[in-house]
Order: structure tokens, then C-alpha cells, then sequence
């Protein structure tokens, strides 16, 4: 009775294992039968691209529970299988593999090592890797997982990994000797030809990376005292980057966070610097020189300037009031707050700023227009573009856009031509 129990919950267990194994088969049946539809041709991918997801987000995520899962459902049924040719009909364990009649699971058990000569083909000569045109190779132990990941889609490695461990614990005592010592040799073999090659790409790797970081340093040493001068450079630090990478990080009391600094690909000159960028962002110099140039030219309370700063002198930088004096900048626009919106209103601010700032500030455009970002209580409600069409006429081309917050726009799309002089000879 006991017996006979202990038999019926393995077939109950075998049946949960096998389970998820009919969902995937249905569900890639009628994912290739919906893709081959919308394509409009045999889509074979689609069939199994719901077990490649499904092992993409096991890698990604780490779930525990999915990963027990997978463990039991790959595992079981090869215990399973196991256990049913272990025993003979009278249940007895055989005592041992007959080396004159060749075990049918031994040789399947060896075959499943052929997919880890991949391992060792990618450690030696490397597997590319990357997405679209950023791909890159890579070799030593860095290729062994990129090989593991991308054999684990298809879950191949996870398969033969967990049928070796479960036919070892079960059969590695009635092995005979020349199985055993063949096994225990073919396994050497293996782990140091994976071993070796990484190991030497390993220091290969560190000697090269050491070579062009102290070449890459010489280089960005020398810019970092030029652009920031002694003073701000004696707190800098230069962190080494990981392996060969041409970009480096550059941590400086002038930030709360490091910037980044990049080479060019032949490595002779520095092609990019964050600093600047950063250094605006965290100090919020965009709404500070905003609010400077507001007070400097007096604009009417009703007008924000829209600006950025593109560049200023960091070696003689002493604080933010005298860099917001000194730096160089652009103006995108003008922000106009109103209570409510008037069109001829508009029109009459916006004329009277060309008659009043126009030359004054046309230097410091970033393109040969403005743009008018009308706000209704603090909310966005037009923007209007305003170009100069015969200037020397006084024509402005102005186009009305509005803003859709789901029943339909502010204003509607219109173009018009006005003449900014026409109220002042008016008055």
C-alpha cells in the first residue's frame, strides 16, 4: 500500500513538472499561428518566443520562486527517468554498468558535455554582443557568461546542467573505473581550457589597461589644468575607468557628483566634457541667469526670459553672481503671464518688446526667431513664433499654436504678418 502511494505521488509530481512544458507547447502553437497571420508567412521564431521571455525575465528579475520552478520542472523528470531505469523488475538497483555492453544513459550523459566546447570556442576566440551597431567582443571569462546567458534563452546549458547533477548523485557509485577516471579527466580538461585562456586574457587585459591609462592621463592631466586651471585641479581625482573604455569619470569639490570626460578614438585629444552641463544643472544657473537678466533689462513684470548658458570661464570662476555676469549665453524666448488670453493684447507686448529689447538682445538669439510661450495662472496656452520678415519695415511673421489637454486646443493654428511701428506712429 505504502509502495504503491509512494509510486502514484512521483507520477502526480511528474505530471506538475510536465505541465508547464504543455502550456508553453499551446501557447507557442497559437503565438505562431497569430504572428504567422499578422506577417503574413511561417513565423517558426514565434513558437518558441514564449520560452525565450520567459527565460530572458528569469535572468533579468532573479525570482526565486521562478527559479525553483524551472529546477523542479527540468529536474524531476530526469530524476524521474532515472529512478524508472535504476530499478529492475523485481526492484532491485543494478549493481553496476557493464563496460563490454554500453550504458545507453551513460552516453547520453556524455554526449550532454558537447554544448560546454561552445564555452571554450567563445573564451579563445571570443562572441560578440551588443545591439544593433554598438556591438562589441569579447573573450576570457566575460565571454563564458555572455555564452551561458545566450545558451540559456533556448535553456540548453540549464538542461544539461541539471541532468548531469542528478544522473552524477545517482550513478557516479556504480560507474566502473574507466568511466570514472575518463569522466574525472574530460572534466579536467575542460575547466582548464576554459581556465587558462581566461586567466591569460586576464592579465593580458590588465597590463594593456594599465599601458593606456597612464597614456590616456598624460592627456587628460594637461586639459584639466588648462581648462580649470592649477587651483581646481590639485582637488581633482581621475578615476580609472573599467578595462579600455575611452571616457572617464572626474570627481572635483566643484560637483556633488563626478563628470565624465571623453577621448577621441585615436586617443590624442579630449572630445567631450560634462562639466559644464552638470555644473548648470545642479546649480540651477538657467533659472539664475534668467532672473538676472530679467532684473539687468528691466523687463516688465509680465515677461520671463527663457536663456541657458553655453559657456564660462571655470579658472576664474569665484562665485555664482560674478559668473552669471561673465558667461556666455543664448535666449530661446520670452514667457508671458496673463490672467487670461487676448490676442491684441498679445500682438501689442510682443511689438513692444521688438521696439524696445529687439537689438539690444538680437546677439544672444539661438536661431533667427523667438518664440512667445503665453501662460494662463501658470498654465501653458500658447506658443507663438515670432520671425523677422522685412525687418527694415518693421514686419514680424508670427504663427499661432495652442495646446491640447484633451478637448481640443487653446487656440487655433494661425499665421499672421504684423508691423511693430503701426501702434507707436498710431500714438
Amino acid at each position: 500500500m505504502e509502495k504503491a502511494l509512494k509510486i502514484n505521488i512521483k507520477k502526480i509530481l511528474l505530471l506538475l513538472s510536465l505541465l508547464p512544458y504543455l502550456i508553453f507547447l499551446v501557447t507557442g502553437i497559437f503565438n505562431i499561428y497569430q504572428t504567422s497571420i499578422d506577417k503574413g508567412y511561417l513565423d517558426l521564431y514565434a513558437f518558441i518566443e514564449p520560452l525565450g521571455n520567459f527565460w530572458i525575465e528569469i535572468i533579468t528579475s532573479l525570482n526565486v520562486v521562478l527559479i525553483f520552478l524551472t529546477i523542479f520542472c527540468i529536474g524531476y523528470p530526469i530524476y524521474y527517468l532515472l529512478d524508472r531505469h535504476t530499478m529492475k523488475k523485481n526492484n532491485v538497483l543494478e549493481t553496476h554498468f557493464e563496460i563490454n555492453k554500453p550504458n545507453k544513459l551513460f552516453v547520453l550523459y556524455m554526449i550532454s558535455f558537447i554544448p560546454y566546447l561552445y564555452l571554450i570556442y567563445s573564451c579563445i576566440f571570443g562572441i560578440q554582443f551588443g545591439f544593433f551597431f554598438n556591438t562589441s567582443t569579447y573573450y576570457g571569462f566575460e565571454a563564458i557568461i555572455l555564452a551561458l546567458l545566450s545558451g540559456s534563452i533556448i535553456p540548453i546549458y540549464p538542461i544539461v546542467g541539471i541532468f548531469q547533477i542528478i544522473f552524477t548523485i545517482k550513478k557516479y557509485k556504480m560507474f566502473s573505473n574507466f568511466q570514472k577516471r575518463f569522466l574525472k579527466s574530460m572534466i579536467t580538461i575542460l575547466l582548464l581550457l576554459l581556465l587558462i585562456p581566461s586567466i591569460l586574457y586576464l592579465i593580458s587585459t590588465k597590463v594593456s589597461s594599465n599601458t593606456i591609462y597612464s597614456q590616456d592621463k598624460v592627456i587628460i592631466e594637461n586639459y584639466l589644468k588648462e581648462e580649470f586651471g592649477e587651483d581646481y585641479y590639485n582637488n581633482m581625482e581621475i578615476i580609472k575607468p573599467y578595462h579600455t573604455a575611452s571616457t572617464y569619470k572626474i570627481k572635483t569639490p566643484l560637483l556633488n557628483d563626478s563628470f565624465e570626460i571623453s577621448l577621441n578614438e585615436t586617443r590624442t585629444e579630449i572630445i567631450s566634457n560634462s562639466f559644464y552641463k552638470d555644473f548648470v544643472t545642479e546649480n540651477n544657473l538657467n533659472t539664475k541667469l534668467s532672473n538676472y537678466l530679467n532684473q539687468k533689462y528691466n523687463f516688465p513684470e509680465y515677461l520671463d526670459v527663457s536663456c541657458s548658458i553655453y559657456d564660462f570661464d571655470i579658472a576664474n570662476y569665484n562665485n555664482i553672481d560674478n559668473l552669471l555676469i561673465n558667461c556666455s549665453y543664448k535666449i530661446h524666448g520670452f514667457y508671458v503671464s496673463r490672467e487670461y488670453y487676448n490676442k491684441e493684447e498679445i500682438i501689442e507686448i510682443i511689438k513692444d518688446y521688438f521696439i524696445n529689447y529687439d537689438q539690444t538682445l538680437e546677439p544672444y538669439y539661438n536661431t533667427n526667431f523667438l518664440l512667445f510661450y503665453v501662460q494662463v495662472n501658470d498654465k501653458d496656452y500658447a506658443s507663438i513664433q515670432a520671425i523677422k520678415n522685412r525687418y527694415e519695415d518693421g514686419e514680424i511673421h508670427l504663427i499661432f499654436s495652442g495646446y491640447n489637454y484633451g478637448n481640443g486646443y487653446t487656440i487655433p493654428h494661425e499665421k499672421l504678418t504684423i508691423n511693430i511701428y503701426e501702434t507707436a506712429n498710431n500714438n
